[in-house]
């Protein structure tokens, strides 16, 4: 899973986390329980906003420090990262893509644009064109 590093400071009352690969992306919170929760949004919300614009998506760096903690997106914007960046790696198209899953390729666009909520089978099948396996896990 994806996870991007935030440095956190104490700024009186409140807890700041500012993101280390997304310089845009800060937030606080009155405990770290909450600021971790806002984390989680706020990072969701800019990697969102840059899939839904098609531009550039920061790989997360690797920070050390008891200053840091690590924050994964919410699910439905983890995926569309992890397809494209997979699908970069095999020097594929997203038409490419399509065409081994039989899909649209306005459907597997949408799929890494986050636009849709794919179907486990979807899944299987996107993953299993990309040479990888779709493993649920409940913990």
């Amino acid at each position: 899973m994806i996870k991007y590093p935030a440095r956190i400071l104490k700024d009186g009352k409140f807890f700041l986390a500012k993101f280390l690969d997304i310089p845009d992306a800060m937030t606080q919170g009155e405990n770290m329980e909450e600021l971790q929760e806002n984390a989680e949004d706020i990072l969701s919300l800019a990697l969102s906003y840059l899939l839904e614009n098609n531009m550039t998506i920061p790989e997360p760096s690797q920070q050390g420090g008891d200053d840091i903690i690590y924050i994964k997106p919410y699910h439905n914007i983890a995926l569309p990262i992890m397809l494209k960046k997979r699908r970069k790696e095999l020097n594929l198209s997203q038409m490419d893509v399509a065409k081994k899953m039989n899909v649209k390729y306005q459907t597997y666009q949408k799929l890494e644009r986050a636009k849709i909520n794919p179907t486990l089978k979807t899944l299987e099948r996107a993953a299993e064109t990309l040479g990888k396996k779709l493993i649920l896990d409940f913990t």
